[in-house]
C-alpha cells in the first residue's frame, strides 16, 4: 500500500529516554511507550530510583511527595510496569535492591 512505503520520520529520544539508554537499557518500543505514558512524577520517581541509585524517601522529598506517598507511588508503579520492566522486581520498597 502507499502508506507502507512512506518513510517513518526520525523521532529523537526524550532526556528520560537518554537516560534509560545511558544506563545501558535497550528498551523495546512497548516499553519505551509504557514509560512515555506515566505522568510526569511516576517518570521521575522511576528514573531516580532505579537509575540514579536514589531511595524511595529521597526520589520522593525530589518531587515533593511524603515518604509515605513515594512509598505508595513506588509499589502502584512498580506493579503496573512489572512487565514491560521486570527488573523493577529487584528494587524492594525502599528502592534498594
Amino acid at each position: 500500500s502507499f502508506l507502507a512505503r512512506l518513510p517513518v520520520p526520525a523521532v529523537e529520544p526524550t532526556a528520560e529516554e537518554q537516560a534509560l539508554m545511558h544506563a545501558g537499557l535497550d528498551l523495546d518500543p512497548v516499553t519505551r511507550e509504557s514509560i512515555r505514558r506515566l505522568q510526569a512524577h511516576d517518570r521521575a520517581l522511576l528514573l531516580m530510583i532505579v537509575f540514579e541509585g536514589f531511595t524511595v524517601a529521597e526520589a520522593g522529598r525530589a518531587i515533593g511527595l511524603s515518604e509515605a506517598a513515594a512509598r505508595s507511588r513506588w509499589q502502584r508503579l512498580r506493579t503496573r510496569l512489572s512487565t514491560s520492566l521486570p527488573h523493577l522486581r529487584e528494587f524492594d520498597n525502599h528502592g534498594s535492591r
